[in-house]
């Protein structure tokens, strides 16, 4: 009978296959986010420029937001791979996705709601803080940014060449 990998304190190889597979998908989300930044060089519209910003965000954040593995597991991108000088950065735009992109927060969003009824009908018009300010701030930072996910694959490369060495280097497939 084989020994219960869960009662030596190790991980099943199909939890390992599964979080590889998830580190596999996060990079596929980085260079999603690279290739978007790198866009930004070819328009000028601050419109068209917000709409890059939000698609690299949002496959940036990908993994940061969470996966639901084959098996029930739940797996986050490890803020351990995020080079430490720019934490704040990423942070920036977790909070940026999470306020005004992913969802609408009313303390970020800021919506106004006016009373321009007349004899006519209701009318209750509602104005949006828009985020001009946050996007050309962004916008100035896609060098930065995209240095970041360089750096993140870099270090997500590494860990799945340690996975790849530990548990699947006998496991070739032809």
């Amino acid at each position: 009978m084989a020994p219960d990998p869960k009662a030596e304190g190790e991980v099943p190889l199909d939890k390992i296959e599964e979080r590889y597979t998830f580190y596999r998908l996060s990079d596929i989300d980085f260079d999603t986010a690279s290739h978007t930044l790198r866009l930004l060089k070819r328009y000028r519209k601050l419109q068209i420029r917000f709409v890059i910003i939000r698609d690299a965000i949002i496959s940036y954040a990908r993994p940061f937001s969470g996966s639901r593995g084959r098996s029930g597991s739940f797996y986050k991108f490890p803020l351990e791979l995020l080079p430490e000088r720019h934490v704040a950065l990423h942070e920036e735009l977790m909070t940026f996705r999470n306020k005004a992109i992913a969802h609408s927060d009313i303390d970020f969003v800021n919506p106004t709601v006016a009373n321009w009824s007349s004899d006519k009908g209701k009318w209750f018009p509602m104005s949006l803080r828009n985020f001009h300010n946050e996007t050309k701030a962004l916008a100035t930072k896609w060098k930065t940014i995209l240095e970041m996910v360089t750096k993140i694959r870099v270090n997500l490369r590494t860990e799945c060449e340690a996975i790849e060495d530990k548990y699947f280097l006998d496991k070739r497939q032809v």
